[in-house]
């Protein structure tokens, strides 16, 4: 937080902030309470530190080697309405009311990820980005041992990483930022 503006580092420094690490994984209105000013210097103090940690963002193909694959959804009627399966290399967004299965999709996916080719799988891992809650590793923990694609033998929880991501912008720094270099880490192992 060194090019952090000189008041703006006198302020988070009196309210104890001083890594910034700890500072994105406050809320706004947790660094206004703990630093004694108001809501909106704290929104703009965390605006200010987003921008200058923040990266452009970069197409995945930029970071993962290789071509396009495609990745069982773990149903097959699913796989064929959507194409045959999940293609890498882009952003899926799935939407849908409340209940009808958004969240056991995302769990189910960071699973199949793990699978080998021939099973519908790209023998990867997966990052679960958490805007609310945490990751279910139950839930998982249920999945691995009850869908028929999933084993032990070929899946493993340690292949399923997540960060908790409680606000817009620390989203945006999580995907500017830590995701791309989470795929080029993970990507050269």
């Amino acid at each position: 937080m060194t090019n952090l503006a000189v008041h703006s580092r006198h302020i988070l420094a009196k309210g104890g902030i001083t890594d910034v690490t700890d500072f994105l994984l406050m809320t706004p209105h947790d660094i206004s309470r703990k630093c004694r000013i108001s809501l909106f210097e704290a929104q703009k103090a965390f605006s200010d530190v987003c921008d200058q940690l923040s990266r452009p963002l970069h197409y995945l193909g930029q970071f993962v080697p290789g071509h396009e694959s495609i990745i069982t959804t773990g149903d097959s009627e699913l796989d064929c309405a959507v194409g045959g399966g999940i293609r890498t290399g882009m952003i899926w967004e799935v939407v849908g009311e409340s209940a009808s299965g958004k969240s056991q999709l995302a769990l189910q996916l960071s699973l199949l990820v793990q699978l080998p080719t021939a099973l519908g799988g790209v023998l990867g891992s997966s990052c679960y980005l958490t805007s609310s809650s945490t990751l279910s590793t139950e839930r998982l923990d249920q999945l691995l041992h009850a869908h028929p694609l999933l084993s032990l033998s070929l899946c493993d929880l340690k292949n399923v990483h997540t960060i908790s991501t409680s606000s817009p912008e620390l989203l945006f720094h999580v995907l500017s930022t830590i995701l791309p270099q989470f795929i080029s880490d993970t990507s050269r192992n």
